[in-house]
């Protein structure tokens, strides 16, 4: 990161209740409840978010207070810092797992309502690119 300026939005506070919830259910549970399969990866790397979706409906309706202090307190948390990154006069990038960005709770969402207009981006995984399952 040299030259480029490196911060760090969460607080900590989430991961400490993470591990008292993996240690209450236990890390498999957990894990299953936060991260879709190889494939869905795969698809999202190609511009596919219906994955997400469906995993943040699963997690809001079987896990809401975890949801909600994991997904949309956090993002609500980030959000003054990342509006200030973009107010600014320098690039910004904002790294997020996949989760924090879609549904109403969603960064993507949270940045419309305040006026921007997010869109993801692409590289080589561009849309219209076969999606090679891991």
């Amino acid at each position: 990161a040299e030259g480029h300026e490196v911060g760090q939005a969460d607080a900590g506070g989430a991961l400490v209740d993470v591990r008292k919830e993996i240690a209450d259910r236990g890390v498999d549970a957990v894990l299953k409840d936060m991260h879709a399969d190889n494939a869905a990866r795969a698809k999202w790397r190609y511009g596919d978010m219906s994955f997400a979706e469906k995993e943040v409906a699963d997690f809001k309706r079987n896990e809401p207070e975890l949801y909600e202090q994991l997904l949309p307190a956090r993002n609500r948390q980030w959000l003054p810092q990342i509006q200030r990154a973009l107010a600014g006069k320098r690039n910004a990038m904002v790294l997020v797992g996949a989760l924090h960005l879609t549904g109403e709770d969603g960064l993507v969402e949270m940045l419309r309502r305040e006026g921007f207009n997010p869109e993801q981006m692409y590289g080589i995984d561009r849309p219209g690119r076969e999606v090679i399952e891991p």
